[in-house]
């Protein structure tokens, strides 16, 4: 009995273990500053954020967030400037009308991996060249949200951000907001055939002098379509409501002798 409850604990342990450890151990391959592909084949992307202003705001400063999109900043004296690849940058105000830049991260530097499974969380850590200051961009999936930057703390010359976007989320793509192609036809034919009864009213009452229902290009077709609609249905429909018609009377019959 011993024997059996230790081997029970066993296996209970190891598929623990297994779990666990392959929620800890997922992670994301980098493709890109700003974009890496998880261990379990989804793709996160931030490459949206390009043109998105992030700002966070500390003690005097204000951190501007360049995701995958490396920007000239402040003026030609300014450290972020200076160097390329920028991702952060600090925009210091250490008097009335003077600032001082600082860069947190270049590009290039970007190394991923995952914090949490599940909700998932990305960090992204950048560094400043051969410098000991570098940034880490704790990516958090929030599909409530573009974007919203927030500063954790700077500590020891490291910077950490908080960012909550929808695009932090595994394979996120905009609803697309295509209109059906029928749809699309039937607007077309709409628009040809009204441009056909006006242009054509048009000409034949200037050119022709054309009054009235005369105006109306084809008049007498398009007054004999519903009859030729109509003749079709009896055509077509009258055979089969004759059927339908000797069914039921042979039913009737049948029912009659029962």
């Amino acid at each position: 009995m011993a024997n059996l409850s230790r081997k029970l604990l066993f296996i209970i342990f190891t598929l623990s273990h297994n779990i666990f450890t392959t929620q800890g151990y997922l992670t994301c391959d980098k493709i890109n500053s700003c974009s890496c592909k998880l261990s379990n084949g989804e793709v996160v992307d931030l490459s949206p954020l390009m043109y998105t202003k992030m700002v966070a705001a500390g003690e005097n400063s204000e951190f501007h967030l360049f995701m995958c999109n490396p920007r000239d900043y402040g003026d030609d004296t300014s450290t972020c400037n200076k160097e390329n690849d920028v991702v952060i940058c600090q925009d210091l105000s250490v008097a009335e009308g003077i600032h001082i830049y600082y860069n947190w991260g270049r590009q290039y530097t970007a190394e991923f991996s995952v914090s949490n499974p599940y909700p998932l969380q990305i960090e992204i850590l950048y560094r400043f060249g051969d410098s000991d200051r570098n940034t880490t961009v704790n990516v958090r999936c929030d599909e409530s949200t573009v974007a919203t930057l927030s500063l954790l703390g700077v500590y020891n010359r490291h910077a950490e951000f908080a960012l909550h976007t929808k695009y932090g989320c595994p394979g996120y793509r905009e609803a697309s907001a295509t209109v059906p192609v029928l749809l699309i036809l039937v607007l077309l034919g709409l628009t040809a055939f009204g441009l056909y009864f006006i242009i054509g009213a048009i000409v034949n009452w200037q050119i022709k002098g054309a009054k009235g229902t005369e105006a109306i290009p084809n008049f007498v077709f398009w007054k004999e379509t519903p009859l030729l609609f109509l003749d079709g249905f009896y055509l077509v429909g009258a055979p089969i409501c004759q059927c339908a018609r000797d069914n039921l009377s042979k039913r009737s019959a049948s029912y009659a002798q029962i």
